[in-house]
């Protein structure tokens, strides 16, 4: 569905190696995308390629490592949410 041309412009792909990279490199048959060979590595850019002009944008979901999270606390009276940021 990814690569798929009827979805064109309303596709969106992570940037993250862990699923961009290795989604393409199983849909092209590296065996280990961990230490992938010159040419399979080709192999996955070129797969990458030409997904992007089928990409409305790309997205990552990547935290901000460099602010500390802020603390957490119980909320009682939210069902739905358990926690929130004070």
């Amino acid at each position: 569905m990814l690569w798929d041309e009827r979805y064109a412009g309303k596709l969106s792909m992570n940037t993250e190696m862990d699923a961009s990279i290795l989604i393409a490199a199983l849909l092209t048959g590296v065996a280990d995308p961990f230490n992938a060979t010159d040419d399979e590595i080709a192999r996955i850019r070129a797969k990458l390629e030409a997904q992007r002009p089928l990409l409305r944008f790309y997205w990552s979901d990547r935290p901000n490592w460099s602010r500390p999270s802020p603390p957490a606390r119980w909320w009682p009276r939210s069902p739905g949410r358990r926690f929130a940021a004070t």
